[in-house]
């Protein structure tokens, strides 16, 4: 066998691989030419967005964006064909059936052997599980800031750090100081001087130990009087 000959079969078969990653990739991969219109469509782009790669070939990848989106796609080409950097960014995109998509879109230029930009390849992942995940916690935490604030006792929150990160409306009109003021250890400057160190002792030692803790200590209300 020749060297060229070699050099082509070393050749195929790295595009082989290569389109083998691509096609069995979770994430979609689109390829489009620097006009937006889509030349190349992975399997996982017909299961995320729902359409067959027949579908979409020579169709505009604006069609993938919801109406009020679109010029987010016309402003990422117009970018590309300045040969600008795309970050990568989440955004929506919709599907076949109109549902709406949460997504991280991440864009690499395609260039040519003589290094001419000729279009770009997006790679879109679905996010749409992360997302619902994060809304539902942002919900459940506002329940609880809710609720935390009605409640007629002083609450706070701490992370495992023993940094706290939260303080509910009774305990700032108490303190008389604001969340910014008291968050981290801030709240302890309202610790009396001789509780201080007890009530610090008490607070570490039950974090480092992960056990639940009980203390008493006197706390400077807004007028300057310990409580």
């Amino acid at each position: 066998m020749t060297r060229p000959t070699a050099d082509l079969a070393q050749a195929n078969g790295l595009l082989a691989r290569m389109a083998a990653i691509v096609e069995f990739s979770n994430d979609a991969i689109i390829g489009v030419t620097l006009d937006g219109a889509i030349t190349d469509w992975n399997s996982a782009a017909g299961r995320i967005y729902g359409y067959q790669a027949a579908e979409m070939i020579g169709r505009h990848v604006s069609m993938l964006a919801p109406a009020d989106r679109t010029d987010e796609v016309a402003g990422m080409i117009d970018r590309l064909n300045r040969d600008e950097r795309v970050d990568s960014y989440e955004t929506v995109r919709v599907r076949k059936t109109g549902e709406l998509l949460d997504v991280s879109v991440m864009f690499s230029p395609i260039r040519n052997d003589a290094g001419a930009l000729i279009g770009a390849s997006l790679i879109i992942r679905d996010i749409s599980g992360r997302k619902q995940a994060e809304r539902k916690l942002h919900e459940s935490e506002e329940r609880f800031r809710v609720m935390a604030d009605c409640s007629p006792v002083m609450i706070w929150v701490s992370g495992p750090d023993t940094r706290c990160n939260f303080f509910n409306k009774p305990w700032l009109e108490f303190i008389g100081r604001t969340l910014e003021q008291e968050i981290g250890h801030g709240w302890s400057e309202g610790v009396h001087p001789e509780d201080l160190q007890r009530c610090a002792d008490i607070y570490l030692s039950a974090f480092a130990a992960r056990k639940p803790f009980r203390m008493e200590y006197r706390l400077k209300r807004g007028d300057d009087a310990y409580r």
